[in-house]
């Protein structure tokens, strides 16, 4: 018995000994399982710190009393905090935000969300309590639950949206340009066909005056100058256009806005400044169209310093990948700048601050810049306004030598035995046209259409028995300018074609020989005019 006993009890022992390893194992297999279970934690944690540092957003969470818990690298960087200071400081104490509808500061943004327990977002200005600016923001606040569905805090997201504003205003003022360049265009075209008939009468009255009528003759000589000074209104008006494309010549900058500039300035109590390297990249632009960006940025200046002052004018060449270069300049005068209110509005169409400007003066020079495939900007303070536009640099390639021109045929050798056709839907412009034309010995037939004449001159010997064509380039209700001289050239190849036009949608008056047109007369023109460019096509038929 006292053996089995003792059997019994180093079995218990034993079985002790076996039960404390087993549980041993167990503690140290937990530990592990623990320690592996820490370290993927921790791991998690990391991943989800880089995860949550990447967002461009700023985010701030905060908890049930608004005090700050987390914020990622995107919120310091924006309201210029440090993580570790404002860790539990209220997030009123570190910025204030307010929406476009309400007064609510972030507080009461956060508590709002805490009680309605519905994500909500909008935009909204935030002030900086630390640099006491602020700045436009999209907003959305969400709440935080636990388990049981309480709200235990807040995370903020919130996007500077500066810059979306600002390409919203400019898309906006483009928008703006364009809506008024429909009405513009077709004002200048209506406006220019008036002007044709009226400055072509006159012009011809002026050829009927003797040499003793000095009277009449100054008083038609005033109201002929008078309209042709209207016609500069009608040029601002087509600037706005589509059809105010520019025509495009490789040109240097340093000439055309030393010359404006100087022209314009002189008399005036202004000193101006040059900073023009001799380098200077040249361009492709309409010089007439550069020369009124120069002329109404320096009167710009002008009226800025009305006492006097410093204008200077500095062109830079400009690297610009993938275009091979750009020229920068910038008209900088030390007037007392503009406010914060109208800097936002100074390329807006009829917006002006001067009693006697008509705002359309910066309107026009960011129309043209544009159409130029340039950027114009303005900064200002208040020692000083510094508008600055860009330039696509042309680099030309050396052309094959090409044949000298044939000097110009006298007016009566090109005027003798030759027929002249135009089309036009302007009755006026018929009469008068026509009457110019024959004043100096030309034969003319005229058409309100392209059917019209098609009908009557549908082969090839009666449109070869036209010395050239004045087509209007458009004429409502019927065949366009385009359309009648596609319909010419497929008859007769050679055709010599003028496109005249008071407004165009299309770029055929800036590269009329891409669409077979030998010339252009923009209206209105003068008897001179037409006599010039009718003669120039004339000549030049001879060469081909």
């Amino acid at each position: 018995m006292r053996g089995s006993a003792r059997l019994t009890g180093e079995d218990e022992i034993s079985a002790l000994g076996a039960a404390f390893d087993e549980m041993i194992d167990t503690v140290v297999e937990q530990r592990r399982e623990t320690r592996d279970a820490q370290e993927a934690l921790h791991a998690e944690k990391q991943r989800l710190a880089v995860v949550f540092d990447s967002i461009t957003d700023a985010v701030i969470s905060t908890d049930v009393c608004g005090r700050i818990i987390l914020a990622n690298k995107a919120a310091e960087k924006l309201i210029s905090i440090e993580n570790q200071h404002v860790l539990g400081i209220h997030v009123f104490n570190v910025c204030d935000f307010r929406c476009d509808h309400s007064e609510n500061s972030c507080d009461d943004c956060i508590k709002n969300t805490l009680e309605t327990k519905v994500k909500c977002s909008g935009q909204g200005e935030i002030f900086l309590k630390k640099t006491n600016k602020s700045f436009p923001v999209f907003r959305t606040s969400s709440p935080i639950f636990d388990d049981d569905g309480n709200a235990i805090g807040v995370v903020v997201v919130f996007r500077d949206i500066r810059d979306e504003i600002k390409q919203q205003e400019q898309l906006f003022k483009v928008k703006n340009l364009e809506s008024i360049g429909v009405l513009a265009g077709g004002l200048a075209h209506d406006f220019n066909n008036i002007l044709t008939g009226a400055i072509g009468n006159i012009s011809l009255a002026l050829l009927g005056i003797n040499d003793q009528d000095d009277d009449q003759r100054d008083l038609l000589e005033g109201a002929e100058s008078a309209l042709l000074r209207a016609t500069s209104l009608t040029q601002q008006l087509l600037t706005f256009s589509k059809g105010g494309n520019p025509v495009l010549e490789a040109a240097s900058l340093s000439e055309i806005i030393t010359e404006t500039t100087r022209f314009i300035l002189s008399g005036s109590a202004l000193r101006c400044h040059f900073d023009i390297p001799e380098d200077l990249w040249r361009v492709r632009v309409d010089k007439g169209q550069i020369r009124q960006v120069v002329q109404n940025l320096a009167l710009n200046a002008a009226q800025a310093m009305p006492h006097g002052g410093c204008l200077e004018i500095r062109c830079r060449n400009e690297e610009a990948p993938p275009l091979r270069g750009r020229v920068r300049i910038e008209f900088i005068d030390n007037g007392p700048g503009i406010s914060p209110e109208a800097l936002s509005r100074v390329f807006d169409p009829y917006f002006t601050t001067k009693p006697s400007g008509s705002g359309l003066g910066l309107a026009i020079c960011h129309s043209i810049v544009n159409k130029h495939g340039g950027v114009i900007s303005v900064d200002s303070s208040p020692q000083g306004t510094c508008f600055r536009f860009t330039l696509p640099a042309y680099f030309e390639t050396i052309s094959a030598p090409t044949r000298a021109a044939k000097a110009p045929l006298a007016l009566n050798e090109a005027a003798a035995g030759r027929l002249i056709v135009i089309v036009d839907d302007e009755a006026a412009i018929l009469e008068v046209g026509a009457r110019m034309l024959r004043k100096v010995g030309f034969e003319v037939e005229v058409y309100p259409n392209g059917e019209a004449l098609m009908a009557k001159r549908n082969t090839q010997e009666a449109l070869r028995a036209v010395s050239a064509f004045i087509l209007d380039l458009t004429i409502p209700g019927g065949m366009s300018g385009q359309a009648i001289a596609a319909a010419i050239l497929k008859v007769d190849p050679q055709a010599r074609l003028i496109v005249s036009s008071g407004y165009a949608h299309d770029p055929i008056l800036s590269d009329f020989s891409a669409y077979g047109f030998t010339a252009q007369l923009k209206k209105p023109y003068t008897h001179e005019a037409l006599q010039r460019v009718v003669t120039r096509t004339l000549s030049e038929a001879l060469l081909s």
